[in-house]
């Protein structure tokens, strides 16, 4: 009997200990002074001494022409593609031409703002010419037996040699036989940051800005009823609209609009057909955009999300589409409407 009463004294003790705990947590919890006391201590202002203070804002703002050199490797390196509407100035371009060939290594990171004069491709194909060379049949597409101790050089000189190709007199003929493997081909090398793939589906159109020529015979060859041959006659109208050829631009415009609007036709078709439409800026291209919220088989809202083909302009130039886009809300047209609100809000999501 003793035993049992020490077992429940024990147990009342630990039940009255319990609750006091919780009692007096509880009355912590509701001290708007402990609550303080309970937040971590704000850092002092040394401790961010170590830290680049444009780093602490966010997003970065853009340098400007008269920045540090280091400060402008380093934003526009981190920018790449991903930002269609940031585009450094022409000095900037200038200066961090000069920051790659002071430090090569810098280069592969910076070719997408590099300028594109004949005097600054020659500097950058003296750049190339001066790496190590490589036992690599370039124009073969094809990467094999490289040596271990060669892949990061080769992960270095396969995007300046593209570049080069697509933006310059350098390489041509490696790029006509780019252009004749054509657009799916991809050459995968693995390095020791892990692997490389480089797509080379920009390789005609870059023929066509570069030598018309020697595409056009090219973009012939192609049945204008798969996605290949529909891309061709983008590539064609494209042509039409920079060289002023209005009677080709009108009769590839009506072609191209015929795939897009014919709903017996395949929908990867139609939308290369849009694509092709879309990506130049060809008179009535506007219009044949907001058009395109009329369209019940984009319009019609998904698993997948918005058709890419009704926020592609939007995302390019989003200053001049919304207020146009916006109009759309309150159609009659129920997809019409979801579609513009749709649009707006993933551009929304998309920006900073």
């Amino acid at each position: 009997m003793n035993i049992l009463r020490k077992f429940l004294l024990a147990i009342l003790v630990f039940a009255i200990a319990v609750s006091l705990s919780s009692s007096q947590a509880q009355q912590l919890t509701n001290d708007p002074i402990a609550k303080l006391l309970e937040l971590a201590a704000p850092l002092p202002e040394s401790a961010y001494d170590y830290e680049d203070p444009w780093e602490r804002e966010n997003p970065p703002p853009i340098p400007d022409e008269d920045s540090p050199i280091e400060l402008l490797v380093k934003y526009w390196s981190r920018q790449g593609r991903a930002s269609e509407s940031k585009t450094p100035s022409d000095r900037i371009r200038q200066r961090l031409l000069d920051a790659a060939e002071q430090d090569s290594e810098l280069l592969p990171k910076l070719l997408w703002v590099m300028p594109e004069s004949v005097e600054a491709t020659d500097r950058i194909k003296a750049m190339l010419d001066a790496r190590p060379p490589l036992n690599v049949d370039w124009s073969a597409n094809t990467i094999r037996n490289v040596r271990r101790e060669d892949m990061d050089e080769v992960g270095w000189q396969m995007p300046v040699r593209n570049w080069l190709m697509r933006h310059s007199q350098h390489f041509r003929d490696e790029l006509f036989v780019q252009a004749r493997k054509l657009l799916q081909q991809q050459i995968n090398l693995t390095t020791s940051t892990g692997t490389l793939t480089i797509n080379i589906e920009g390789a005609l159109e870059s023929l066509v800005q570069l030598d018309w020529e020697k595409a056009k015979p090219l973009l012939e060859r192609y049945d204008a009823s798969t996605p290949l041959g529909v891309r061709s006659l983008g590539l064609k109208l494209k042509h039409a609209v920079e060289t002023g050829d209005t009677a080709q631009q009108a009769a590839l415009v009506e072609g191209l609009m015929q795939m897009a609007n014919n709903k017996e036709t395949l929908e990867p078709i139609r939308h290369e057909a849009r694509q092709a439409l879309l990506k130049t800026d060809w008179l009535g291209r506007d219009q044949f955009y907001l058009s395109l919220f009329s369209d019940d088989a984009l319009t019609e809202i998904k698993d997948s999300g918005l058709s890419p083909d009704l926020s592609a302009l939007l995302n390019e130039n989003p200053d001049k589409w919304i207020p146009l886009i916006a109009q759309l809300i309150g159609n009659p047209n129920r997809n019409t409407h979801d579609a513009a609100i749709s649009a707006l809000m993933q551009l929304n999501w998309q920006r900073p």
